[in-house]
């Protein structure tokens, strides 16, 4: 089980926004939605075989305090690094204290 202690690395979750270009077309950016503690698990081994096979992709999983309205369209930067978010979060062990959010890194414009 994660303890509070675990929650080391700064993670920001950036939620999709849709706008418009110049000449009026549909374009999607990302703004900063939060900044939150997370426990950072690069999937290795068994583990990774298995996201894998879940979802095709799946090679970080970051945990962190349960909260809700986060989703597949958001994204997270960690140390630079763009993440999608490839699953649904997870709640871990019910009790609602923590979620893990399942992604891999990923190309870092807007789709």
């Amino acid at each position: 089980m994660t303890s509070a202690g675990k929650l080391n690395q700064r993670v920001r979750i950036e939620q999709r926004v849709k706008g418009t270009d110049s000449r009026g077309a549909v374009i999607y950016t990302y703004a900063p939605l939060i900044t939150v503690w997370a426990e950072v698990n690069p999937l290795r081994g068994r583990e990774f075989f298995a996201a894998a096979q879940m979802q095709g992709e799946i090679t970080t999983r970051f945990r962190i305090r349960y909260r809700t309205g986060l989703d597949e369209t958001m994204r997270l930067v960690w140390k630079g690094v763009y993440y999608e978010i490839k699953a649904p979060p997870i709640e871990v062990a019910g009790g609602r204290e923590w979620i893990d959010l399942m992604c891999k890194a990923g190309p870092q414009d807007a789709r």
